[in-house]
């Protein structure tokens, strides 16, 4: 009787975990130029916009970059906080330089618990890039959110912000990394990334900026362990930013399994 009780809850275990590791995860990344539309000449703020756009997509973790905090030409608001709110979700802000009377940088949003989080400041003279690195557990398992906003400028100051911010990863067995990277496909910033992640392919129109007529390809999606459900796609949403959100669904690897490249 007694061995019969455990067969009947190890085998409960196994498939309260199975079920775990089969939740999918939908990640979405998103440019929002701090709420300013494509159509709002008046540079009219319309974070409510924007926070429908990402609730419409149904993400577990939002990687968001250009958010303003408590800036004068966002009214003051903490943009990171509202969006929070808006969207029923833990989120934090990680700060790449002082703007208008306030703080401008990267924020990340998630359905499940954010444990930590770090900002990592990326090579190179001008304006401050930045890294923000989030450790969130979420269906059971923890794992390690990267959200950044590469320069566009000097290629080569690129490659090394992108070496910089794919090394990051280089001992995490679960990882995702995403955002505005400024450069497409091809390239040797994402060359770099790439020999410590995979990239997540796009399905149907790749590109992603400008939002009204999209003509580049510079939003990406890198992974760690997890495995691909679904691969990126790009949302058809030309006002609410100056760039087009990309969402994937995917899924954790089997506990198990070995989790990453080496």
């Amino acid at each position: 009787m007694k061995s019969a009780l455990l067969i009947t809850m190890f085998g409960s275990l196994l498939l309260s975990h199975s079920i775990v590791d089969a939740e999918p995860l939908r990640v979405m990344s998103y440019n929002i130029r701090h709420g300013w539309g494509m159509d709002s000449p008046n540079h009219e703020i319309t974070l409510e916009r924007t926070a429908r756009v990402i609730a419409d997509q149904k993400p577990d973790i939002v990687l968001v970059q250009e958010v303003d905090k408590k800036t004068t030409r966002s009214n003051g608001v903490d943009q990171a906080e509202k969006l929070a709110s808006l969207l029923g979700m833990q989120g934090t802000f990680g700060k790449a330089i002082n703007f208008a009377g306030g703080e401008y940088g990267l924020a990340v949003f998630t359905k499940g618990e954010i444990l930590s989080h770090q900002v990592h400041l990326l090579p190179g003279e001008g304006e401050q890039r930045i890294a923000l690195e989030v450790r969130i557990r979420l269906h059971g398992r923890e794992f390690t959110v990267i959200d950044t906003h590469l320069d566009y400028q000097d290629p080569e100051k690129v490659r090394l912000q992108a070496k910089t911010v794919s090394e990051l990863g280089k001992e995490l067995p679960l990882a995702l990394l995403a955002g505005d990277f400024n450069v497409v496909p091809g390239k040797p910033p994402l060359a770099e990334i790439e020999k410590l992640w995979t990239a997540v392919p796009k399905i149907g129109e790749p590109k992603t900026y400008p939002a009204d007529k999209p003509g580049q390809e510079i939003d990406h999606l890198f992974i760690r362990g997890f495995e691909v459900v679904e691969n990126v796609q790009v949302t058809a949403e030309p006002a609410a930013s100056d760039h087009r959100p990309i969402i994937a669904t995917l899924k954790f690897p089997d506990a198990s399994a070995g989790e990453a490249k080496k």
